[in-house]
């Protein structure tokens, strides 16, 4: 299940930087558009993931082409743990920023564990909540 959330401002790394988040919806910043577009960027990335090793993954998600919506460019990062050639953990971030601010933006964070057999179960929100 994906984190839908609203950064105002972020200083340092994508997921251990200093953040300050709101729920969507506060200060009228519920932009469904631009969380379903992350949503979509975010599964495009983990159907190319597919095809690839865990230890492959931080390098390919910095060559997947970097979309646009709006003019603006959307930002995809991940971390994960790789367990060997054919398991591991992978989180997700993609963030479109604001126009005006681009310190802070709409923001989707997903994750996934891939088992050996090439299958992906996803992170409880519980387990996903701990790493954003």
């Amino acid at each position: 299940m994906p984190i839908r959330t609203v950064v105002l401002f972020v200083l340092g790394d994508a997921f251990g930087g200093f953040r300050m988040a709101v729920q969507p919806g506060v200060l009228g910043l519920n932009n469904l558009g631009a969380f379903q577009a992350l949503e979509s960027m975010i599964h495009d990335v983990q159907n190319h993931l597919s095809f690839h090793p865990p230890s492959a993954w931080p390098k390919i998600a910095a060559s997947v082409a970097r979309p646009q919506l709006d003019g603006r460019e959307i930002i995809i990062d991940l971390t994960g743990d790789a367990g060997d050639d054919r398991d591991g953990d992978v989180v997700m971030r993609a963030c479109l920023p604001f126009q005006v601010w681009p310190l802070g933006g709409w923001v989707v964070y997903e994750g996934w564990h891939r088992t050996k057999d090439g299958s992906w179960t996803e992170f409880a929100e519980k387990k996903l909540a701990e790493v954003w």
